[in-house]
């Protein structure tokens, strides 16, 4: 299983070695400033100055070394927790030292439209320091982006962009942004149009073990196109007396549309395949609108001391109409499914917070948070009967969830002497749960208490090692909570049972972290290892006869390690060439809601890597570079299925360059896109052990090409 992955391993840390033993005798690159304790590494203008192709703040983040995960946004159906509020953990980007004050409000989109001129400096912070807006999480760092507090002059930026895909289709969009002063107001605006156009085919094959030959299967194409509207409006405000205010809004319209043709077929003696139907699915998801103002305040007081509040308000509706035409062999077209499903959610968060610099080594931090959270979700099921479509009967299939939770926090940091730091935080939480529909109204609380220690321990100048213990409370999918109608992965129709009981999962993680930094800013590499205790844990569980929901199972666990190295190749004669590197190991348990055995996590991968290469150059400004990805299989679980989804390795490449004062940019994505599926379709409840097939699935998926024109004005 590990083949790939162990070598790989060998391979970074021989680099890692390598570079150490060079770093001494590396020509210094710019100026970045390390501080006393080496936690914080700084990158100021003049070291950005060697980039001149750099026209946004991510150009810049891309140039530095050991980050360039921070880039990659989380891959889709991971197990990935929604963070709850804004909490005391989130994105690992500050900007000027706050985090910014939204939630669907990206700080990596953030990253995509403040220039680069804007940019006074980049701290990379890594270990625990007093003051920071948000905690350090699983990165094992926090990047604050120091941006101009007044403008010489305002300015813009532009990009235009086509997109061609494989199977022949052209795309077109476009960016454009806009920062200036008035007074003592400063402002960024941006807009985007994104096109969407995304093409897979998909072949199962069918058989029954310990049969080998293959009875049957089903060819699927899946289009989905459309096309993405964003706007955002960032406003600051100075006041005479040093306070800052500022007030963030973002508009996001996702209007979009997916056919996926499927035909089905049997192989007969001669092996050949025989036609036996089609179906047509098409789901229309015009109509997701979602918005979000945010803002916040901060005061400064001569001690030192600051005070600090934070307000955000979302809304989220997102419409779905699926239709299912049935075509059975020699039977005309049969409209024989349809199901719309209205869901409109909304978010408001509160949060406030008073930091106390006792004295240099002693500081405390207290506050609070209130957040206010609804869900109004109505589903219906209509079914062929008679050449017409009659409504389908579904228990707890329309309901408004309501949240109101209130959060305290306090936070004390102590240098205990010139080689250790510890933090220590105590965090309360109380909610109550309102679930009202036709079929369900249920009301009920919670009370959690969620400590946390963070260690941070200087062996040497650069090597340092960090330990944390804390527990989180999950986000719930208030989702969960109502019947819905599934309609993806060929599973037309499966009604999935909401759960009026569904309780969070509670996690005690502890971890352990070790980094070692090179001299001259070379590289860094750091080693971590990680167990999680999770109680409540949530999986497929079996609510009503044959009918499948999300449910609490009981007890589950997950550990392992992960590495991470990040090389400049200048010792290798690539003066201006980074390699980003990392690798993960672990394991999961959790128990099987239908059968006795347990089974990893849902959409679990034990172990996954990535390969990153990046190249400036002084000629033209020429930069190019690729990134590989790889997978383990990804593990799927229902009532009536298990299945392992693997991810082949994956690469994406782009090359750039600037000329008469504009940046050329080619992008390619999906360069080898296969994904595979073994799937074990149980007929009704697997724990009857009824195996009906074996379904093996090859995937692919349409490479793409973006060629992209950026300037300034």
């Amino acid at each position: 299983m590990h083949r790939h992955f162990l070598p790989g391993i060998a391979l970074v840390c021989a680099l890692l070695s390598a570079a150490h033993t060079q770093a001494a005798d590396a020509p210094p690159l710019g100026a970045p400033i390390t501080s006393a304790d080496g936690a914080v590494v700084t990158y100021d203008r003049s070291y950005f100055a060697q980039f001149s192709g750099a026209t946004t703040a991510e150009d810049l983040i891309s140039r530095i070394p050991g980050i360039q995960d921070l880039l990659v946004p989380p891959p889709t159906n991971s197990n990935t927790v929604e963070q709850r509020g804004f909490g005391s953990s989130g994105s690992p980007l500050l900007f000027n030292g706050r985090r910014l004050s939204g939630k669907t409000n990206s700080p990596l989109d953030a990253l995509k439209r403040i220039q680069a001129r804007q940019v006074v400096s980049v701290s990379v912070i890594r270990g625990s320091v007093p003051g920071l807006d948000v905690r350090i999480g699983n990165e094992g760092y926090v990047v604050n982006i120091v941006l101009e507090e007044t403008l010489s002059a305002s300015y813009g930026a532009w990009e235009a962009n086509a997109v061609y895909n494989q199977s022949g289709r052209w795309r077109p969009g476009a960016k454009l942004s806009y920062a200036g002063d008035f007074g003592p107001i400063g402002y960024i605006l941006s807009g985007e149009i994104e096109p969407r156009f995304n093409a897979r085919y998909t072949h199962d094959t069918y058989v029954l073990p310990p049969n080998t030959l293959a009875f049957g299967g089903i060819r699927l194409k899946n289009i989905e196109t459309g096309t993405y509207y964003t706007g955002t409006a960032s406003v600051s405000y100075g006041l005479a007396n040093g306070d800052i205010a500022n007030l963030n809004g973002r508009y996001n319209n996702e209007g979009r549309t997916a056919n996926q043709p499927l035909n089905s077929y049997t192989v007969n003696a001669a092996r050949a395949e025989v036609y036996t139907g089609s179906t047509l699915l098409i789901q229309d998801r015009h109509g997701d609108v979602e918005w979000e103002v945010g803002g916040d305040y901060e005061h400064g007081f001569d001690s030192g001391d600051s005070l600090r509040a934070l307000f955000v308000v979302t809304s989220d509706k997102r419409p779905l109409v699926t239709d299912l035409f049935t075509t059975p062999l020699n039977v005309a077209t049969i409209h024989s499914q349809l199901q719309t499903v209205q869901s409109d959610r909304t978010e408001r968060i509160a949060r406030g917070y008073y930091n106390w610099v006792i004295n240099p080594k002693h500081a405390l931090e207290v506050g609070a948070e209130v957040a206010f959270n609804a869900l109004d979700q109505r589903n219906r099921q209509f079914q062929d009967s008679a050449g017409a479509l009659v409504p389908v009967a579904l228990f707890n299939a329309d309901s408004k969830v309501k949240e109101t939770r209130f959060e305290t926090f306090a936070r004390y940091s102590w240098q205990v002497s010139a080689d250790l730091y510890a933090e220590g935080s105590l965090d309360t939480e109380t909610s109550s749960l309102k679930q009202r529909g036709i079929d369900v109204s249920t009301d009920r609380s919670f009370f959690f208490i969620k400590p946390r220690l963070d260690l941070r321990y200087q062996l040497a100048p650069r090597s340092k090692i960090n330990a944390r213990f804390f527990r989180t409370i999950s986000q719930l999918d208030f989702a969960n909570f109502v019947s819905s109608i599934s309609s993806s992965d060929v599973r037309f129709g499966v009604v999935q049972a909401g759960n009026p009981s569904l309780v969070p999962e509670k996690t005690w993680t502890a971890e352990g972290t070790f980094e070692q930094r090179l001299a001259r800013d070379q590289g860094t590499g750091s080693l971590r290892v990680f167990y999680n205790d999770i109680s409540d844990a949530i999986d497929k569980i079996l609510i009503a006869p044959d009918i499948a929901g999300f449910g609490n199972v009981g007890h589950a666990h997950s550990y392992g390690t992960e590495l991470k190295v990040g090389l400049r190749l200048g010792w290798l004669g690539l003066p201006g060439a980074v390699i980003d590197a990392s690798g993960t190991l672990q394991h999961s348990s959790v128990p099987d809601g239908f059968t006795p055995p347990h089974h990893p996590l849902q959409n679990f991968e034990d172990h996954f890597w990535s390969v990153s290469f990046r190249h400036d150059t002084k000629w033209h400004n020429l930069a190019y570079g690729a990134t590989l990805n790889g997978h383990a299989a990804r593990f799927g679980s229902d009532i009536d299925y298990t299945h392992a989804f693997l991810f082949h390795p994956e690469a994406t490449a782009f090359a750039e360059m600037r000329a008469a004062g504009l940046t050329y940019r080619i992008e390619g994505q999906r360069l080898l896109g296969v994904v595979t599926r073994d799937r074990y379709q149980y007929i009704g409840n697997r724990a009857a052990n009824n195996l009906r097939r074996l379904e093996l699935r090859y995937d692919t998926f349409d490479t793409t090409v973006k060629f992209i024109v950026k300037g300034t004005f």
